[in-house]
């Protein structure tokens, strides 16, 4: 009896024992639940931005905007001995000042152009790589560039994917605009095959237009001149590099305080289709808008393109 007794008492201390672990484990679990839906709502998600997933990418991301599309040549490589660039595009934005550019570099061994892309930004004046521990995306280990100045902060991230390499640019006026974290955090790698209801990029292919925005001064009087974070160049044509044109495109354009690029006349022009050329990659120039008394204003500017053949 006595040893049945001490038996039943040692159980009984056993389950109370489990009985408190199970409850702390529990109480960890609901820690932690609460504890992420905290972070969750710091980056809280405005209902106007929208999916974009498209079916020869490799990624998915929130935007807060219609991106813009930009499609450079393929068949190019960096360097004589390196990969070969299959297909390269650029998706952009501009809402609320912030900025963000994904170029996606589609090649056979993506991982090839990682030294060629890393030499590009090296080179790049005012742009520093970073030893960050946060240098990641989509839990993927990315190398991670610093481009902001004192008006600006700014990152570049590099990340290799099966067939792609991406780089994705991301700008805001300060370290703590929200949509840093919004948009990193959304930002998904998978084969996704395109998304129903999805955001598509459109190209800005249109030309000349004569019609200027209301809030338009003269870039004297502005107290903050527009800051360009992402100017692409633009490609040859075929027919161009046929016919061995060169030159140089001029155009007149508005950098609106919406951060949009509107091309108001061509004062100089080229044939073979690179005066359309110059004016697709203008449009696509993402910047901050220039300033006038802490407001953003519209501003008129002359962009050059120069076309040459090595």
């Amino acid at each position: 009896m006595i040893r049945a007794a001490a038996s039943t008492q040692t159980f009984d201390i056993f389950f109370s024992r489990m009985k408190k672990l199970l409850a702390a484990f529990v109480l960890l679990l609901v820690v932690g639940y609460v504890s992420r839906n905290l972070i969750f709502a710091q980056t809280a998600i405005p209902p106007d931005w929208r999916i974009m997933a498209l079916r020869d990418e490799e990624f998915s991301v929130l935007v807060p905007m219609e991106p813009s599309i930009l499609v450079e040549p393929d068949g190019y490589k960096f360097s004589q001995s390196g990969e070969t660039v299959l297909g390269h595009r650029a998706y952009s934005g501009y809402a609320d000042g912030f900025i963000f550019v994904i170029e996606s570099y589609k090649a056979t061994r993506p991982q090839r152009l990682l030294k060629d892309i890393d030499g590009m930004f090296r080179n790049m004046e005012r742009v520093q790589l970073e030893a960050s521990a946060d240098a990641r995306l989509s839990s993927f280990a990315t190398e991670k560039y610093s481009i902001g100045r004192n008006n600006f902060a700014g990152y570049i991230y590099v990340l290799v994917t099966s067939k792609h390499l991406y780089t994705v640019t991301v700008a805001a006026k300060t370290k703590v605009h929200p949509d840093f974290g919004r948009f990193l955090s959304s930002f998904d790698i998978g084969n996704n095959g395109g998304i129903v209801g999805g955001v598509i990029p459109r190209r800005q292919t249109e030309s000349v237009t004569t019609v200027q925005p209301p809030d338009i001064v003269n870039t004297k009087e502005s107290t903050r001149k527009a800051i360009v974070v992402w100017k692409p160049e633009p490609a040859y044509t075929e027919s161009a590099r046929m016919n061995q044109r060169t030159g140089t495109v001029v155009l007149k354009g508005t950098f609106t305080s919406s951060g949009q690029v509107i091309i108001t006349a061509v004062i100089k022009g080229l044939n073979d289709g690179l005066t359309e050329r110059a004016i697709e990659a203008a449009k696509n120039i993402k910047f901050f808008p220039a300033e006038k008394d802490s407001k953003p204003v519209s501003v008129s500017l002359q962009l050059e393109y120069n076309f040459n053949l090595y």
